[in-house]
Formats: C-alpha cells, sequence, structure tokens
C-alpha cells in the first residue's frame, strides 16, 4: 500500500508462470469516489474485443466480396441482354435490315413520341422513351458498384452516354434499327438515374453495417 498520492491505492497483482498480468483490480478513493478496472488479456496478449471486431470486419469482407461476385454475374448477363435486344430481338425493331432512320435534332423524337402518343399507341411510347432509360438503369447502378473509379455522378453519367453513342455509331454503320440522338439522351438519363440508386443503397447498407459494428 502506497500512500505518496493524495489518495489511498490498494493494488492486487496476480501473475502467471511467464509473467504476464491476469487481473488487476484498482481503487482509488482520491475524491471518495472508487474506481474499477479489470484488465483481462488471453494466451497471446490480444484483448477479446479486439479479436471479435476482426471477426465482424472479416465477415464484412467476405459479405463485400460476394457482393462484387454477385454484381460481376449481373453485369455480364446485362450486357448480354442488352446486345440481344438492341441488335438481334425482332420485337424491339431491330431484326430488318431494309428499315433505317436518322434524327440528329435532339428532342425531336421525344417530343412526337408525347405529342403524338394517341396516334402512336401507349406501347410505341412505352418502348422508345421509357424502355430508354429503364434500359440503362442496371448500367448506371452496376458500374459504380463493380469499378471504384465510376463511383462519381459525372463519370457514370460519362461512362452512360459513351456506351449509348457506341450503340448508336454500331447502328449507323450496320444499318440496324435507326440513329438517334434522343435515344443517347434518354440512356444517359437512364444511368444518371441508375447512378442515384446505388448512391442511396449503398448509404444504406452503410448505416446498417456501421449500426451492427
Amino acid at each position: 500500500m502506497d500512500d505518496k498520492s493524495d489518495g489511498n491505492r490498494t493494488g492486487t497483482l496476480m501473475d502467471d508462470k511467464n509473467g504476464r498480468s491476469r487481473a488487476g483490480i484498482l481503487m482509488d478513493d482520491k475524491n471518495g469516489r472508487s474506481r474499477a478496472g479489470i484488465l483481462m488479456d488471453d494466451k497471446s496478449g490480444g484483448n477479446r474485443d479486439e479479436i471479435l471486431m476482426n471477426e465482424k470486419i472479416g465477415g464484412n469482407q467476405w459479405l463485400r466480396k460476394w457482393i462484387h461476385i454477385l454484381g460481376s454475374c449481373l453485369f455480364l448477363l446485362y450486357m448480354a441482354g442488352l446486345v440481344y435486344f438492341l441488335f438481334l430481338s425482332e420485337g424491339f425493331g431491330h431484326g430488318g435490315v431494309g428499315e433505317y432512320d436518322i434524327n440528329i435534332y435532339p428532342f425531336r423524337e421525344i417530343w412526337r413520341y408525347i405529342r403524338y402518343r394517341d396516334v402512336l399507341g401507349t406501347r410505341a411510347v412505352l418502348i422508345n422513351l421509357a424502355g430508354n432509360v429503364i434500359g440503362f438503369l442496371p448500367f448506371g447502378a452496376l458500374v459504380p458498384l463493380m469499378f471504384r473509379g465510376a463511383r462519381k455522378l459525372w463519370r457514370t453519367a460519362l461512362l452512360s452516354f459513351e456506351i449509348s453513342a457506341l450503340v448508336e455509331v454500331t447502328q449507323l454503320i450496320f444499318h440496324v434499327g435507326c440513329f438517334d440522338v434522343d435515344d443517347m439522351i434518354l440512356n444517359t438519363l437512364g444511368g444518371v438515374l441508375g447512378y442515384l440508386m446505388f448512391a442511396v443503397l449503398s448509404r444504406w447498407y452503410l448505416r446498417v453495417e456501421s449500426r451492427a459494428n
């Protein structure tokens, strides 16, 4: 017992054969309050809380790895489906080679489908307007999931525009479907909306992960 300090301190230390501290109890009544500290070490000298934290981190890494693998599979399936519907599907007007048209004026076809929606029919409007937007939603959501460099809105929008432009130029060269700048606008919009979906879901996932830890 040592009273060199202002308060009385009582220390009880128990050592094992290797001289490691197994348990220590410190009581301090300097201000009339008692404090107790218990230190517990395992055989390797590591803290049990630290071991549990490492296990949680390892579990989170395992989950992220499987999310990345699943995202890769979905991205490959999506690209294959995109190529099919844009170039091979007769139901979407790409089966014939004879019919071909070019639109280089932005928003001309968009306005035409809106203005003459009663004449053209609901199906034609949905396929040409909503279809071009929805078709690129998965692209905008999966690209930032797969590539860290694309986790910015402007980069995903630029990639969406570039892929859409590549599709339209390919259609122009092979005379499949039609070259339409409005499709590029709608595809880019779909990519942006897909990125926003990714951003919202990723923030939700991080909040759930932080609460779990």
